[in-house]
């Protein structure tokens, strides 16, 4: 995934484990875009990881 723009939304749909696409999606993040992905384990919460739990604590910590 290339950064060389700076996007206002990025479509991310590469995996469906987020510990695996987690750097991805922080890349799009940290270049001020919007994510829509279609990761699985994002979607379900509930049955991802601890790891994928704090991931997303991260994440929302990125975007404050």
């Amino acid at each position: 995934m290339l950064m060389d723009t700076k996007p206002d939304v990025v479509l991310h749909s590469t995996g469906s484990f987020f510990d695996r696409v987690y750097p991805q999606i922080m890349r799009a993040i940290r270049a001020g875009a919007d994510v829509v992905s279609t990761c699985e384990t994002l979607a379900w919460l509930g049955t991802g990881t601890q790891t994928s739990r704090s991931s997303l604590i991260i994440m929302r910590e990125a975007m404050t």
